[in-house]
């Protein structure tokens, strides 16, 4: 009698078998080294770490504010953006009263999720199906929109994905918690002035910076993601999908708004909490639930812990609830009470450290404190205004078509659709349900109080006329651009399909925005690093040049050798190994100090610095635009001191490391 065949053994033995060759194969052909594909794992821990701590920060979140009648992807990033500054707030005061660890900072988190699991779970289950229903759309317009965001998110996910290199991030964002962790506490550093500003990312930062290095720019980019997820969610319930992503593209159609995802700054975090501010008050117009004013004091004042001119979000705030006030005919005081009740609970505590650690709460500015003596002072506030008296009436114009990434002024290149889509949300007044002038207006007086502060500001300070220092107020642009697209896809003219006009000039200028994302991802190399085609060096090198040389030569020093950078900010590459001239005042400093022909190399020797590095080029670069807090006399006293040096290595005619005598 012949034995029946065992289905579950043979099935086994042939998966075994087919198991055994490809593992067999992939053995002598290696699709990929080792250390690429330790690289590459790295990148995905990293990024699995950040998602962790934002779901993390959402159950904080939803266990202090439930935001039951916001939309429910707009409530969700508000929760996330109130958990992660309530993690911020915590590592301040750990690190300031206890010690500044990245285990004990990791360990914050890990308690945090077994307090809040539950929290975390509906976070998490909520943000997946919010996802999923922003993406169901119909218009291939639309989803054209959706594609090209998501190419630039992808592209900008791989840059953040390798070491940092962009300016500020290497001058302070990233340098500030590597600079506490490597002393073990959270104060003043006189060494970096920028220790003095509210410091709220950088504080999200350290959670895991000490941990993995690109894991800052991933939540850079998260605050991003946020910000956009937010603002569509909150227009699909108000107003209609489409709109949403109108909304979004508007952001995304800048340049700098696209590039920034993935530079390590504070831009995109106070994004998301302006974003925060409009929505709380908005909701409060809408139903006149006066905690709604508590919540959106709560994100002003985080939005104010992100950097100082991030207050601007405050005052415009203030400006809307004065506005209701006079038309409802309520009273003033206890609304602003409120409001500035919410606001203190995340902008006091950096207020009261620098008043610990410097005597000056809103140090590093005004007044001489801490290391900010009057040449200091000089050095970093004395710039005069940019443009003219007309900024103050055609400011959003000239930002939109003036202002270019990197350059002059503005700084910032925002792209048309913003201005172009944003004043035609008011078209047709008469006509939009109340509910939808509530929106618009509330949108509307924030974005124009912000503005006339903004304006304002520059007549002071020309610093303050840049962009990036008021990403704060987009959001409320962002919404009126979408409610300016719901207006124009309304709009019927004969013979004419408006809308689709308009949706092809979108897709016309993200697309362009995308096409140059992906472009200097391809210069920049970021895809080779992350699949471990080029080493951290190498990357360092093809993005940062003989800096990155010089930087790899201090940090081979032996133990007790440091280095004075003078005329370069950037130190996150060498520290602790050297001290950078953040505010590029270190040689005017000490060139003031010894006044009378004392030894400037043994001054140096006595402050423990064994060498010194110049940044040539950038010298050369403030005679020849004369900048007038290094006139040329300063640079001149400079080179004389220099000659009189041993002759120092060379990097390019770029660097010139000098070794002091002993």
């Amino acid at each position: 009698m012949q034995r029946k065949s065992n289905p579950m053994l043979i099935g086994l033995i042939a998966l075994i078998w087919f198991f055994i060759v490809v593992l067999g194969y992939f053995v002598t052909h290696k699709p990929f080294s080792a250390e690429a594909f330790l690289a590459f794992i790295r990148v995905i821990g990293a990024t699995l770490a950040v998602f962790l701590v934002l779901i993390t920060a959402g159950g904080l979140g939803r266990k202090c504010l439930s935001l039951s009648d916001y939309p429910v992807l707009a409530r969700i990033c508000l929760q996330i953006s109130l958990g992660l500054g309530i993690i911020a707030l915590v590592n301040l005061l750990v690190g300031s009263l206890l010690i500044a660890n990245s285990i004990l900072f990791a360990g914050l988190i890990v308690i945090a999720i077994v307090v809040c699991r539950r929290e975390m779970i509906a976070v998490f289950g909520e943000m997946k199906s919010g996802i999923a229903a922003i993406l169901a759309i119909d218009s291939k317009g639309i989803r054209g929109l959706i594609a090209l965001i998501g190419l630039i998110f992808l592209a900008q996910w791989i840059v953040a994905s390798a070491p940092p290199i962009k300016f500020d991030a290497l001058n302070y964002h990233l340098t500030l918690p590597g600079a506490y962790l490597d002393q073990g506490r959270i104060g003043d550093l006189p060494w970096l002035v920028m220790s003095g500003m509210p410091q709220t990312t950088e504080m999200i930062f350290i959670s895991l910076s000490g941990l993995f290095e690109s894991a800052p720019l991933l939540f850079n980019w998260c605050f991003g993601l946020l910000t956009v997820l937010g603002l569509v969610g909150y227009l699909k319930e108000k107003l209609n999908l489409a709109s949403g992503w109108a909304a979004a593209a508007s952001l995304l159609a800048g340049y700098t708004f696209a590039s920034a995802l993935a530079w390590g700054y504070v831009d995109w975090l106070s994004c998301l909490f302006g974003l925060g501010v409009v929505l709380a008050l908005e909701q409060y117009r809408q139903g006149r639930v006066y905690a709604n004013v508590l919540v959106a004091g709560l994100f002003a004042g985080l939005a104010f812990s992100t950097k100082y001119p991030a207050a601007v979000i405050f005052l415009a705030g203030a400006g809307l609830l004065t506005i209701t006030v006079l038309r409802w005919n309520i009273r003033w005081l206890p609304l602003m009470l409120r409001f500035a009740g919410g606001a203190a609970v995340f902008a006091f505590p950096w207020l009261i450290k620098n008043l610990i650690f410097t005597g000056n709460p809103i140090y590093p500015f005004f007044f001489e404190s801490g290391s900010m003596t009057s040449i200091r002072l000089a050095v970093y506030q004395g710039l005069p205004t940019y443009g003219d008296l007309t900024d103050l009436f055609l400011l959003p114009l000239r930002a939109t078509l003036q202002g270019v990434d990197g350059g002059m002024g503005y700084s910032v290149s925002i792209g048309p659709l913003l201005l172009g889509l944003g004043l035609l949300a008011f078209l047709n007044w008469e006509q939009k349900s109340d509910a939808h002038k509530i929106a618009i207006g509330t949108a509307g007086w924030i974005a124009l109080v912000g503005l006339v502060v903004w304006a304002v500001g520059n007549q002071f300070s020309g610093y303050l006329i840049q962009t990036r220092l008021y990403f704060t107020l987009f959001p409320a642009f962002a919404i009126l651009a979408g409610y300016g697209y719901d207006q124009v896809s309304r709009l019927n003219m004969p013979q004419v399909r408006l809308r689709r006009i308009v949706v092809a000039l979108m897709l016309l200028v993200t697309g362009l925005n995308a096409y140059q994302v992906v472009t200097e991802l391809v210069g920049k190399k970021a895809l080779g690093y992350v699949f471990g085609q080029s080493s951290h060096q190498q990357y360092l090198e093809d993005n940062l040049g003989w800096y990155a040389r010089a930087m790899q030569d201090i940090r081979s020093f032996d133990e007790g050798e440091k280095t004075l950078l003078l005329y370069e900010p950037r130190g996150y590459y060498c520290l602790p190994q050297c001290d950078p001239d953040e505010i590029l005042d270190q040689w005017k400093v000490t060139r003031n100090t010894l006044t009378n022909g004392e030894n400037i190399p043994a001054y140096w020797r006595s402050q423990g610095y064994s060498h010194v590095l110049v940044y040539t080029m950038g010298m050369e670069f403030l005679r020849m635009d004369q900048d007038p807090h290094h006139p040329p006399q300063d640079l001149d006293a400079l080179e004389v001191l220099l000659a009189s040096l041993p002759a120092p290595a060379n990097y390019g005619d770029t660097y010139s490391l000098y070794e002091l005598p002993e």
